[in-house]
This record gives structure tokens, sequence and C-alpha cells, in this order.
């Protein structure tokens, strides 16, 4: 299911998720960025992207309502900490 490109730079994760969605790819769809030049976080604020941490952004379809998409970022970083190594996993909200 899930079809995971590595990119060494980008301006942003999103827009090359985004880029693969006009061009066809399905849900699944993972871009993993080295280093972001542009990164942008939530309401449009730079997002810092330092070499050494992760980065990326994923194509889902949800068929949940809407109203219940903003925890979807909560869930997927807390599933994250806990499969890695949870004294060295830090989480920016």
């Amino acid at each position: 299911m899930w079809d995971i490109r590595t990119i060494d730079c980008a301006e942003s994760s999103q827009d090359c998720v985004r880029e693969a969605l006009l061009t066809g790819a399905g849900e699944g769809h993972c871009v993993r960025v080295l280093e972001q030049t542009q990164g942008r976080g939530r309401h449009g604020r730079a997002w810092a992207s330092l070499q050494g941490s992760l980065f990326f952004s994923f194509l889902l379809k949800p068929t949940v309502p809407m109203s219940t998409w903003g925890s979807l970022s909560l869930l997927a970083g807390v599933a994250l900490a806990q499969a890695v190594d949870e004294s060295r996993a830090v989480l920016k909200w």
C-alpha cells in the first residue's frame, strides 16, 4: 500500500505530494525529504527543517468526516513516537 519516495532537497514535502497527486499517485504515497527549504506549518507558519530530522508528507484519502481530520496528525505523531525510541522523539504541535 505504501509508496515511499525520498528526495534529497525540496521546497516542501507537501508540494511534492500535491504534485504526485496531480500526476496520478494514489493513497499511501509518501514523500520523505532530507531537507526542506520552504517548509510550512499550520496557519502558513514557516517550518524549520534541519538536516538529520524526519520530514515527510502522506497522501491520504480519509473516509471519516472532515471535522475529525485535525486529530490525524496528532495520532500519527504519537504512533510514530511509540514506534521509535520514545526518549529521543520530539513532537512539535
